[in-house]
């Protein structure tokens, strides 16, 4: 006798019983669904053994012929050699150009391209370097071959500009010499020439020796030249301000020639005040914005000037009652007209 698990109510119950205790499920039918179901299981696990198997044999059958073909098919042998080959010529370039670093680049990507390489790796070590990664391979090769590229060229270009600047520095020093050399010749006629110029206040006629020779920085030479420049300078500043002074003038006339005569006096006592200020004040106007001196010049001085009752704070009140009446307000205390009445 054996315990079998009820299919109806879970239950263990004895195989020999005609019907579950529990719920009144008959046992035949309990141990015909057992039987079924442990068939159906032992059939699964034979079809996964089975296809275990077509897997392995799979596997086997790529991996012999991974062994046979290590290098890929002809399509990716021909790219192989043809990059490849391309990648070493360019590694020569690159060493003819004095691109060392760039050139081992180069030949370090052609490695894993060239089939022959590739089929020595594969005997040596069984390994295959998938496509995708020797294309990542020779693409990153490709980057860091072009950046150390750059920077040598970015080398090179420094290099020749450093050797221009140093022939020109020496090309420079063999013409100062040279300068210096026929200055020394001719040394005691210069000074003389320049001498005689400044004494005879022709100190536009000595700046040329000066101009050519004072870089030289001669200790006899130099005093001379520097009293010719200041000179010069000084009557190029005189004559400017000359200049000023008749465009002054000019302008001056000018503005005069457009105001009236009581205009113009108002505008010369006041010149900081604006032209039509002044034309509005020769003509005895008043405006809210003008100031109290403006009233005052306008109008004359008012009758009486107190504070205002108007508004808060401290405002003034200028009254005219001498003929007729006008009031104005500064109601800001800020010298400043704000109304009138």
């Amino acid at each position: 006798m054996a315990l079998i698990n009820c299919t109806e109510c879970g239950k263990e119950i004895s195989d020999k019983a005609s019907t579950c205790p529990h719920c009144g499920a008959p046992v035949g039918l309990i141990l015909s669904a057992k039987k079924a179901f442990e068939k159906k299981q032992q059939e699964e696990i034979e079809e996964r053994e089975k296809e275990d198997e077509r897997e392995r044999v799979k596997r086997s059958i790529a991996e012999q012929k991974r062994k046979e073909e290590p290098l890929g098919n002809a399509t990716s042998v021909s790219i192989g050699w043809m990059v490849g080959i391309l990648l070493i010529l360019t590694a020569i370039g690159s060493l003819k150009n004095g691109n060392i670093a760039t050139s081992l680049i180069y030949l370090i990507g052609s490695l894993f391209l060239l089939p022959p390489v590739r089929k020595r790796v594969f005997q040596e070590t069984q390994i295959i370097i998938p496509s995708a990664y020797r294309v990542g391979i020779v693409i990153g090769s490709l980057v860091f071959a072009m950046i150390a590229a750059q920077s040598a060229e970015a080398s090179r270009a420094e290099e020749v500009k450093q050797k221009i600047a140093e022939e020109q520095a020496k090309v420079e020093l063999q013409a100062k010499e040279i300068k210096n050399k026929k200055f020394q010749s001719e040394k005691n006629n210069l000074l003389k020439q320049v001498q005689l110029q400044i004494r005879n206040n022709d100190y536009d006629d000595a700046l040329p020796i000066c101009n050519e020779y004072m870089y030289l920085q001669d200790k006899d030479l130099s005093p001379l030249c520097q009293q010719v420049k200041d000179e010069i300078e000084r009557k190029a500043l005189i004559a400017q301000k000359i200049l000023e002074k008749k465009e002054a003038k000019k302008q001056e006339a000018e503005l005069k020639a457009s105001m009236s005569a009581r205009a113009w006096k108002v505008h010369k006592k006041h010149p900081s005040w604006d032209i039509e200020d002044c034309k509005n004040v020769s003509k005895g106007r008043y405006w809210i914005g003008m100031n109290t001196d403006m009233m005052v010049a306008s109008l004359g001085r008012p009758n009486s000037v107190k504070p205002s009752n108007y508004g808060n704070g401290q405002q003034w009140q200028y009254c005219y009652t001498d003929g007729w009446f006008q009031c104005f307000y500064d109601q800001n205390d800020d010298g400043i007209i704000d109304s009138y009445n």
